[in-house]
């Protein structure tokens, strides 16, 4: 793929997104856990279900404190931006706040797609192009 198809694809996929519309990354993160919190899931926690040691507002602080910790992050240049900063630094902004594991779940799951977007965002094209290849290997088949 030349730098230019490379180059249409990171403006189509910007343009589908959720956060075209100027959302910051932190906000969105804060959105993610909340969404996240607020599903009843069988077994888990929920507004409407609890643990003797974990409730929903567990999840409701610690959904403050990921926005914190990514809005720190976002001062940052998109290169200093890994995958396990974004998991370490949420999670020990949680970790201040509440004394339960309620966020790691979800941080591993979006820490990636935070970073492959703010780099995209940033410029970079090597995300776009892994994960390009990555989704026509799992096509293929």
């Amino acid at each position: 793929m030349q730098d230019h198809e490379l180059e249409q694809e990171k403006v189509l996929l910007l343009r589908q997104t959720p956060f075209h519309g100027g959302w910051p990354l932190a906000e969105a993160a804060q959105l993610a856990c909340w969404l996240e919190a607020t599903a009843p899931k069988l077994g888990n926690v929920h507004p409407g279900a609890a643990f003797s040691d974990m409730h929903f507002g567990h999840f409701a602080t610690s959904a403050m404190a990921v926005r914190a910790s990514f809005a720190a992050l976002a001062e940052l240049p998109a290169a200093d931006w890994t995958v396990g900063r974004v998991v370490l630094e949420s999670v020990t902004a949680t970790q201040r706040l509440v004394d339960c594991n309620t966020n790691l779940g979800t941080l591993l799951l979006f820490a990636p797609l935070a970073v492959a977007w703010l780099r995209l965002e940033a410029g970079s094209t090597k995300e776009l192009e892994i994960t390009r290849q990555v989704l026509a290997k799992s096509f293929s088949h």
